[in-house]
Parts: structure tokens; C-alpha cells; sequence
């Protein structure tokens, strides 16, 4: 089972990391699939999707640390999908309260649900793996932590 864990580490870092470049790279462009046709794109918001970008390039580089085998992985990868879980519901939210009053925040009401699309399936998998199924960010023969118990550092 580690390698399912190693390639959706991989798999995930590669998309944020192509996804980012694209906002950063082209925020105008991002935007005029996301605004309503009669919402003019300002700098401001430009630069916002440049922002959003960058935080997306930077939650990249945790989920490839977390794709080398060691002592601690599996908090290292636990820690990982639970931030990772944390923004996509905060997003999730996000979008579904601008969805409620979609013309005044000026993003076409399908971007806003295209986005929730988007963001269930990783919010999906993340709280699969840390609550349903951790045996699977494990490393091959580590034994499951004690609960209860502290580690002697």
C-alpha cells in the first residue's frame, strides 16, 4: 500500500504545482472563466489569483517531503492531508456562501460550482486516508502508532 500513497503524493504535488503556474503565470486568463461576463478584471484581483497561486506552489512542497520513507512519515503525512483537508473545506464553504448571492461577489455561478467539484474529490481522499484508511500512508512494515502513548525525543 505505500506506493498508493507515494504516487497520490506525487500525483498531487505535480497538479498543484502545474495548477499554480497557471494562475501565477496567467491570473487574467484564470479569471475570465471564473468572473461573470459583465465583472471587469482588475489588477487587484489579478493579483489575488497570483496570490492564491503561490499558496498553491507552496502546499506542494509538503506533500513531496512526505514522499521519502522515515520515522516519522506517517505523522509527517497525516499532518500533510489534514492541512490539506482544512483548506478544502474552507474553500468548499467559501464557495458555497458566494454561491448564495453569486452577483455580488461577480464570479459566474457555474465557476462556483465547478470549484466545489473540484475541491470534493481531494476533500474526499484526504479524510479517507487520515480517518477511514491510515494504514494506508504507513510506510511497508511500520507498526500503527499506540494511542495514548508519548514518544521519548
Amino acid at each position: 500500500m505505500a506506493y498508493l500513497i507515494k504516487f497520490a503524493l506525487v500525483t498531487e504535488a505535480i497538479f498543484n504545482a502545474l495548477g499554480a503556474f497557471i494562475f501565477i503565470v496567467y491570473p487574467q486568463g484564470c479569471l475570465s472563466y471564473a468572473v461573470s461576463s459583465s465583472s471587469p478584471i482588475t489588477g487587484c484581483a489579478a493579483l489575488l489569483c497570483q496570490v492564491f497561486g503561490a499558496i498553491v506552489l507552496s502546499l506542494a512542497v509538503p506533500l513531496l517531503l512526505c514522499v521519502p520513507d522515515s520515522n516519522a512519515v506517517y505523522e509527517k503525512r497525516r499532518i500533510v492531508y489534514k492541512t490539506m483537508a482544512a483548506g478544502e473545506i474552507a474553500f468548499i464553504i467559501l464557495f458555497l456562501r458566494a454561491s448564495q448571492d453569486y452577483e455580488k461577489t461577480g464570479f459566474a455561478p457555474e465557476f462556483l460550482t465547478r470549484s466545489i467539484m473540484a475541491f470534493a474529490p481531494a476533500l474526499a481522499w484526504h479524510s479517507y486516508a487520515v480517518f477511514v484508511n491510515p494504514a494506508i500512508m504507513r510506510t511497508a512494515g511500520a507498526a500503527a502508532p499506540h494511542v495514548g502513548t508519548k514518544k521519548v525525543q
